[in-house]
């Protein structure tokens, strides 16, 4: 059964994700040795030996990985909620900039409305967008793909 892409299921399938590791340019893959090697090649700033060491990616091998806009991918390219087998869409395959440009309404973090569950949050300058979250709560609770030290996280707006 397809996932009905709502606000709500959107913050409820980020919250159940939380504790995924952070790979820059993933989207919920299991992580593997070719992966680990694909994305090296692609963002050889984000892999070792810069700034971690290979043990720190070598440690999810199996388990599923992302990025902050690749959370969102992940939840538009999965099958179900439960399974969350994404495939590869390339006309969705967009960074926080080009879900910053989909976007149909925009506003300051100080206009934000009271029922924000399912809302994408960016952090940048202007139209360059370098992050994005899900608010997943009245609250203002933030699940985030935050970085390699960090993971998929839960964080206050």
């Amino acid at each position: 059964m397809a996932i009905d892409r709502t606000a709500q299921n959107l913050a409820t399938f980020c919250l159940s994700v939380v504790g995924t590791s952070y790979w820059m340019g993933c989207y919920g893959q299991r992580a593997s040795r070719a992966l680990y090697n694909q994305k090296k090649a692609d963002y050889s700033q984000y892999y070792p030996p810069k700034s971690w060491t290979e043990a720190s990616f070598v440690k999810d091998f199996g388990k599923p990985v992302t990025d902050c806009a690749g959370l969102i991918k992940w939840f538009l390219w999965s099958d179900n909620m439960t399974n969350k087998n994404p495939t590869y869409k390339s006309s969705e395959d967009l960074g926080a900039t080009g879900f910053w440009n989909k976007c149909t309404e925009k506003g300051d973090i100080k206009t934000i409305p009271s029922n924000k569950m399912g809302l994408l949050v960016f952090k940048g300058t202007g139209s360059t967008k370098t992050h994005v979250g899900v608010v997943v709560d009245d609250a203002g609770t933030v699940v985030e793909a935050k970085g390699h030290a960090y993971g998929t996280v839960k964080s206050n707006i």
